[in-house]
């Protein structure tokens, strides 16, 4: 075991005088050529998130993960999108109806903001848009509009007590208190 740690730390002093490949992008990636029809990468593309679909847990997550599923879910819309399909639609009610609001998903708000808004757009359905709704409304807790901190007639207030309640018992998903960053609309 010793021997790799020594091999390793040779590896990172040596690691300087390793000749870096050229970065130029080859002119094939350019304009690249093609060759499957657009009804062909519609079906590879589903294939695969039918793989990942199918992985999924009872509670509609990847080993747990709601911000790994909010992201998979994401991807159903935009497929239907391109597609001009609705596959995946049934897939998204169940989705939210699993998670209905956005406060349960503090960790993943972006991601199930951003979940709701494309399924809204793909599928026309006042449901997801009113998910999209309770999202921004929820997130907007955690964000501070350039209003707010020009407003000198405003003070700002942080919900910490929101927060503790998320952190305590685990890993805290902020490192510190005093090192949240400003998200700024």
């Amino acid at each position: 075991m010793h021997s790799y740690s020594a091999t390793f730390l040779l590896f990172l002093l040596l690691l300087h005088v390793i000749p870096v490949q050229s970065v130029d992008v080859p002119v094939s990636w350019r304009k690249p050529n093609i060759t499957a029809s657009w009804n062909e990468r519609i079906d590879r593309a589903s294939i695969a998130i039918q793989k990942v679909l199918d992985m999924l847990d009872g509670n509609l997550t990847v080993q747990g993960s709601v911000d790994a599923a909010a992201t998979l879910h994401a991807l159903l819309p935009q497929l239907d999108h391109a597609a001009k399909q609705t596959n995946y639609k049934d897939k998204m009610y169940e989705f939210f109806t699993r998670y209905p609001t956005a406060s349960i998903m503090a960790k993943s708000l972006k991601m199930f903001g951003l979940t709701a808004v494309w399924a809204y757009t793909t599928y026309q359905d006042p449901q997801f848009l009113s998910v999209a709704k309770d999202s921004w409304s929820s997130a907007r807790n955690y964000t501070w509009l350039k209003e707010d901190l020009l407003s000198a007639n405003k003070s700002i207030k942080l919900n910490y007590d929101h927060l503790q309640q998320q952190c305590d018992g685990g890993d805290a998903f902020l490192p510190a208190l005093s090192k949240i960053k400003l998200n700024l609309v």
